[in-house]
């Protein structure tokens, strides 16, 4: 039986330098390895691995699963940014650790965008089904992930997860928040409205005050009405 870990030596490249590129470059924007076949050799005799496989390199805290076991590879392809981050160098021997447990599914999830060009999207609720799931496999908390939108990348960081820090994607249902974009600016508060001519009682900004006069031609009319009574 395999412990909770399984541990492989393999070296390391970004996705660009694959082969067949074109074809898993929809990748960049996921956490999915292509794999030597070699690795699943090594596997096939355990008979409680627990899938899907999900992976560490280097024991980083980025949780990668598998695209595919590649019968014509020797090396881990990874997408570049991840590549970037875990600062691995071309073809540098890595430690690639199998996590033999399952992970929690997620319940909740609440991510914030980078970016404002996100609130352009029509539906982001259909936008995250199509390509969340398809791309990721699981996430954790505190994690930036990219999502693809025309021909650019959408970040997104993970401010929350529930029920366990890290979450499993697969065959649940997730409610998704989102906090405003970073890059997002308040719109200025609108300007109070004037008060209406009508109300005012003095005259203002060379306007006449129509109020106030027709109360001073009464208060005439009154008191020339009271002297001829007098009189």
């Amino acid at each position: 039986n395999a412990g909770e870990t399984v541990e492989f030596n393999s070296k390391c490249l970004p996705l660009l330098f694959h082969h067949h590129y074109d074809d898993i470059s929809f990748l960049e924007n996921s956490n999915k390895l292509v794999i030597p076949k070699n690795i699943l050799y090594e596997l096939s005799p355990y008979d409680n691995l627990i899938y899907p496989l999900n992976f560490k390199i280097n024991n980083k805290n980025i949780i990668f699963s598998v695209y595919e076991f590649s019968e014509d590879v020797d090396q881990v392809f990874i997408p570049q940014e991840h590549f970037k981050k875990l600062d691995i160098a071309y073809e540098e021997p890595v430690n690639l650790t199998l996590i033999n447990k399952e992970i929690v599914k997620g319940k909740k999830i609440k991510i914030q965008p980078h970016t404002k060009n996100f609130l352009d999207l029509e539906n982001p609720k259909e936008y995250l089904e199509e390509h969340l799931t398809k791309l990721y496999s699981c996430l954790s908390l505190n994690q930036t992930f990219s999502l693809p939108y025309f021909d650019i990348s959408i970040y997104f960081n993970v401010l929350e997860c529930y029920p366990t820090e890290t979450i499993s994607l697969i065959d649940t249902d997730i409610e998704v928040d989102f906090d405003k974009p970073l890059d997002y600016v308040e719109p200025p508060k609108p300007l109070p409205k004037p008060e209406p001519l009508s109300q005012q009682n003095n005259y203002s900004a060379g306007n006449l005050n129509f109020r106030k006069i027709n109360e001073l031609n009464k208060n005439n009319e009154s008191s020339k009405n009271n002297e001829s009574s007098k009189n």
